[in-house]
């Protein structure tokens, strides 16, 4: 099964989005601080890392180069109106607005380019 890392400042968006995954059959984590976010990579093997647009664009930076350094090679998901600004190499970008249907189809699609 896969782990998707959701990570992001707002507790409750987070705990949505994950939830929203789980209806498929998905297993997420979340983490809404940077200490939460290296103890999930530090733990387990993360499939995609999902990065929300409630981060502050340094804060994407860095959550990027922790993901990539603690778990090299793996997929990211970034949402946000912002590509030029928060864009990691070969992360797929998709708005934060979208309906739960766009967000299932763009995680299952990021996953699928892994297997």
């Amino acid at each position: 099964m896969s782990l998707i890392l959701i990570y992001g400042c707002e507790p409750t968006l987070l705990q949505t989005r994950a939830w929203v995954l789980e209806t498929t059959g998905l297993e997420t984590e979340v983490a809404s601080d940077l200490s939460g976010l290296e103890e999930v990579l530090g733990q387990r093997p993360v499939d995609l890392m999902v990065l929300c647009h409630t981060l502050y664009p340094e804060e994407v930076r860095v959550a990027l180069t922790r993901f990539h350094a603690l778990q090299p090679n793996k997929q990211i998901l970034i949402l946000t109106d912002d590509p030029v600004d928060t864009a990691g190499e070969g992360a797929k970008i998709i708005s934060p607005f979208v309906d739960a249907k766009t967000l299932i189809s763009s995680v299952e699609e990021v996953l699928s380019r892994a297997s």
